[in-house]
């Protein structure tokens, strides 16, 4: 069985020597499969036995070699597009520009609350889950939000290189919608890519907003006219992080929280928060409904720092 994870350094192979090889592999000759490797002017010709999958004994290697040669090489090239992509990724334009805001930077490390300095250390798309993050103004909550971001995009490339190319080839097509035609109904149906499972594809899908931001965009556009933009984009994209839950109580803000937390949740898709209000407070401005979408247990949790 061919190991799909395992490589060679394509610098050890030839390149004309790939070349040459790739397409030799077995060749129908008399009616029988028999070895083609060794040139396409001289191939080795030998009848393959009933345990030989595509060449001879003695060109297995050869051949494996070559297998893993190509497959380095794919890999590395996967690798460094997908790296492409993430430097130009939406989220890190939108993020506040917080010089501080680095989980190596040393006031960082030194002056934010611990449980938000783990949090940006250790989250991850995969196991993490919602997460609230509540301070009073100063505590570095959206400083912890913005590290997190910077340290899974900084930290792509050694994730990526611990997946095979299968995997790393597949990261940008799975999140593209897709149909699947249902029997029943006679028809295609639309679906929405599952959540993320790594960091790369957090940074490279995920999208930063505030709370204001969103009503601003419900407010300012047009009825009659389908949902905002940036409304659509906050309840679909696969990681959202909604800073500054703030205080200021208004019909409209309830309503457009609501009605993105409410999609979100249903779609089981993670979204990170920020709010400088304690959590008694929160829950009694925003109310219950809102409250378990983000830090229901099994579903989210709440990173609290106390008011001294």
């Amino acid at each position: 069985m061919i190991d799909l994870t395992s490589t060679l350094n394509p610098s050890a192979i030839d390149p004309d020597e790939l070349e040459q090889h790739r397409l030799r592999m077995c060749e129908l000759i008399d009616g029988k499969f028999a070895c083609g490797y060794g040139g396409r002017a001289n191939p080795c010709g030998r009848i393959l036995g009933p345990n030989d999958a595509f060449c001879c004994p003695e060109h297995e290697p050869l051949r494996l070699a070559l297998f893993r040669a190509k497959e380095a090489k794919l890999r590395a090239e996967s690798i460094e597009r997908y790296c492409s992509k993430l430097t130009a990724a939406p989220i890190l334009n939108e993020l506040p520009k917080l010089e501080l805001a680095r989980v190596d930077n040393e006031r960082f490390r030194t002056k934010a609350p611990q449980q938000f300095q783990q949090f940006a250390n250790k989250w991850n798309p995969k196991s993490g889950g919602n997460v609230l993050l509540l301070g009073h103004p100063g505590s570095w909550k959206t400083s912890a939000a913005v590290a997190l971001i910077h340290r899974m995009a900084a930290g792509a490339r050694t994730e990526l290189e611990k997946l095979d190319s299968v995997t790393i080839r597949d990261l940008a097509s799975s999140r593209t919608p897709y149909s699947v035609y249902d029997n029943s109904l006679g028809k295609s149906l639309s679906k929405q890519p599952g959540p993320v499972q790594t960091c790369a594809e957090a940074v490279l899908c995920g999208h930063w907003t505030t709370a204001l931001d969103l009503v601003m965009a419900g407010r300012r556009h047009p009825l009659g006219q389908g949902e905002a933009p940036a409304i659509e984009l906050a309840k679909t994209a696969p990681v959202l992080t909604i800073d500054e839950l703030g205080p200021q109580a208004t019909t409209d803000r309830d309503a457009t929280l609501m009605d993105v937390l409410d999609a979100r949740y249903r779609a089981g898709l993670v979204t990170i928060g920020t709010s400088g209000m304690t959590a008694a407070e929160f829950q009694a401005t925003h109310g219950g409904a809102v409250w378990r979408r983000l830090a229901e247990e099994g579903i989210g949790r709440v990173l609290e720092v106390k008011r001294g």
